[in-house]
């Protein structure tokens, strides 16, 4: 995997729910990413660069995705079509994924993100994700989206779909369940 400092203009910056952002990202990146990698985007006038995972990646476009929260963010949610962005990766070790076994994917709030690129690479998956409020809600792509916590509908889903395994990403208390519940039913 390429990990030095890359330079990529702006194809596109989608906001696909409130204050959350996809920005498409061209490069002359020649490897994959793994799915649950990041990149670290430079921001104008911040010491230090903003990691953000890898949301898509095809054809030498990168897309990450973003909630507008802080200093860098913001900046980044103002970015024009062509402009430029320095940024750095593929970093961390991203999923270690079975594509053929049975699979069962689920996010929460912005933890969602990195799950979109894994689907990719899975031939059998089903994908939820739940969402603090209904606004949140990441529109217009292929997956079961709950308005509410996930934790509400994960034994009940689990139950329907007879993973054999299970992808999270999500806040520390919906994985701590998702673990239970996997270690319960040896998945």
């Amino acid at each position: 995997m390429e990990s030095k400092l890359h330079k990529g203009k702006v194809k596109n910056i989608d906001e696909i729910a409130k204050d959350t952002f996809v920005i498409s990202i061209e490069t002359s990146i020649s490897s994959v990413p793994k799915p649950g990698q990041f990149v670290s985007i430079l921001c104008k006038d911040l010491t230090f660069r903003r990691p953000f995972c890898v949301f898509d990646f095809e054809d030498g476009i990168l897309s990450v995705c973003l909630r507008k929260k802080g200093k860098g963010t913001q900046f980044l949610s103002g970015l024009n079509k062509n402009d430029e962005i320095d940024f750095s990766g593929f970093f961390g070790n991203g999923f270690t994924y079975e594509e053929s076994k049975r699979s069962l994917l689920i996010g929460a709030g912005i933890g969602v993100a990195p799950l979109f690129f894994l689907k990719k690479f899975l031939k059998n998956s089903f994908f939820i994700s739940g969402f603090k409020e209904r606004d949140e809600v990441f529109g217009n792509y292929d997956y079961l989206k709950i308005s509410g916590s996930i934790l509400d509908d994960v034994e009940k889903i689990i139950y329907e779909q007879k993973p054999e395994k299970i992808y999270s990403c999500a806040p520390l208390i919906v994985l701590q369940k998702i673990s239970e519940i996997a270690n319960e039913k040896k998945i």
